[in-house]
């Protein structure tokens, strides 16, 4: 009877066991993930990107909506209201249109400027990551390290380097330049 419940008892302490193991690695899994995410953001080449889209829907959808208006007062749409309310209608329908409008050539505008300055950030990351790659490599780097490391702390290891790195030679860099650049170089030297 004792064998039995020794039994038992190494059982559930290696069920313990892995069950420790497993949690453990989820939360390493999720930090290495928050991680990246942290790393990911938009870049400004999208946020252009983007900016022009919602420039030319926001001008489709006004202009749209003004000839509409437009020919609803020449009563070629025939929408029959009372007339308090229908100047009311038109011209709160026409006020709204404009606004579109107003606001897609802002943001045309300002996707025009912001493609200007992606391309600025762009050669800027390929200046920094030249530079890097032509004073360090995946050998230089890894021999800073002990290779007891665990190969998940080690990508943490190595992209604090690389930030460090950086960061004595460019001094003012956006935090989420620099941790986008970082992903790129660690992707280059280590896959």
């Amino acid at each position: 009877m004792d064998e039995n419940l020794t039994e038992e008892t190494s059982e559930k302490d290696d069920l313990t066991e892995v069950s420790e193991i497993k949690e453990a690695d989820a939360k390493e899994a999720e930090t290495v993930e928050g991680k990246s995410k942290i790393g990911r953001r938009v870049t400004l080449a999208q946020k252009a990107e983007d900016l022009r889209t919602s420039g030319y829907t926001l001008l489709i959808v006004g202009s749209i909506g003004a000839i509409a208006i437009i020919l609803w007062i020449v009563g070629v749409i025939p929408i029959r209201m009372a007339v308090p309310m229908k100047y009311i209608a038109m011209s709160v329908m026409g006020l709204l249109f404009a606004v579109f409008i107003v606001c897609g050539i802002k943001a045309l505008k300002d996707a025009k400027t912001t493609a200007g300055e992606a391309v600025r950030e762009n050669e800027k990351s390929e200046e920094i990551i030249n530079w890097f790659l032509g004073e360090y490599d995946k050998e230089t780097i890894d021999a800073v390290f002990d290779s007891r490391i665990d190969d998940n702390l080690l990508y943490f290891e190595r992209t604090d380097l690389m930030r460090e790195k950086i960061m004595e030679r460019f001094l003012e860099l956006d935090e989420a330049l620099l941790s986008d650049i970082i992903e790129r170089l660690y992707t280059k030297l280590y896959g």
